[in-house]
């Protein structure tokens, strides 16, 4: 029943991500489920924070965001006290070549509870819509 469910999960989180994305290629996924274990999360996110130029700022509640100005990828990472801790999303945004559209694709490992994570993609999800259209806004003001 939970290999379903964890089935079920990545395959909602990828339907999202390919609806809010207007179509832009999907991201090659790192592992073959969102639910990793605990040490190969701390393993991702210690090769992530040990990238050239990456930097880490707050963003929310027990959360951080990570990136470079090299690389077209932001990761957010949980933090101790955050309901959905240890988990981690990968986010990029990119240009459809086919229609020009902006968008942002995203996926996402836990290693914590499976309900907490849900909740923090869609979360996820929603400031990722915001920022597209104030993208597209801000090109459409040009």
């Amino acid at each position: 029943m939970r290999t379903i469910h964890l089935i079920a999960l990545f395959g909602l989180m990828v339907i999202t991500s390919a609806l809010a994305s207007g179509a832009c290629q999907e991201l090659p996924p790192l592992f073959p489920s969102p639910h990793i274990s605990a040490q190969q999360l701390a393993d991702l996110l210690a090769e992530v924070k040990g990238r050239p130029g990456v930097e880490c700022r707050p963003f929310g509640p027990h959360q951080v965001m990570c990136g470079s100005n090299s690389s077209h990828e932001l990761w957010w990472l949980t933090e101790e006290g955050h309901p959905a801790h240890p988990a981690a999303s990968r986010g990029r945004m990119e240009i459809n070549a086919a229609t020009r559209e902006t968008c942002l694709v995203r996926d996402g490992y836990f290693a914590g509870p499976e309900e907490a994570f849900a909740q923090w993609f869609r979360e996820l999800k929603r400031y990722d819509e915001k920022t597209i259209e104030s993208f597209r806004s801000q090109l459409h003001a040009t």
